[in-house]
């Protein structure tokens, strides 16, 4: 297959996959803008470099248990972190856990992403966050 072809099979997944969000959100009875969900698909994949020909309905529920383990176990760490580097004791982790729940609730619920929680914490702390490149450069394709 050329070049050209594959970038027309491409495009053709691309339009597949954008066709299939449009009918998920025409469907979807708390209603929502079909343009507004496709640029959060395409913001999101951009900064993620994932290609799947996936919509977002299909990845969340494939993706749902690797979320919430990822997300104990990665406080769990800073927990530790906290605990032996900075003296945090019992009833301060707890408060810390209770915070960090409401954030991570939030990014479940997908009322904010990981976009917001890094572009908020360069804005409030300078603190630049990102997506290692060697991570954005592992494109996730489906076969």
């Amino acid at each position: 297959m050329g070049k050209k072809d594959a970038e027309y099979e491409g495009f053709l997944r691309g339009l597949a996959t954008a066709e299939r969000i449009a009918k998920e959100v025409e469907n979807d009875p708390n209603g929502g803008k079909v343009s507004v969900e496709l640029a959060k698909v395409i913001r999101m994949r951009k900064a993620t470099g994932i290609t799947l020909t996936h919509t977002p309905k299909e990845m969340h529920a494939a993706t749902e248990t690797i979320k919430m383990y990822t997300i104990h176990t990665v406080f769990a760490m800073i927990a530790l972190v906290l605990y032996e580097q900075y003296g945090f004791g019992g009833k301060r982790l707890v408060r810390l856990k209770q915070e960090f729940d409401i954030h991570a609730k939030a990014l479940m619920e997908g009322s904010i992403d990981w976009l917001d929680v890094m572009e908020g914490l360069k804005s409030e702390t300078g603190m630049e966050l990102f997506i290692p490149k060697e991570l954005m450069q592992q494109r996730i394709t489906s076969a």
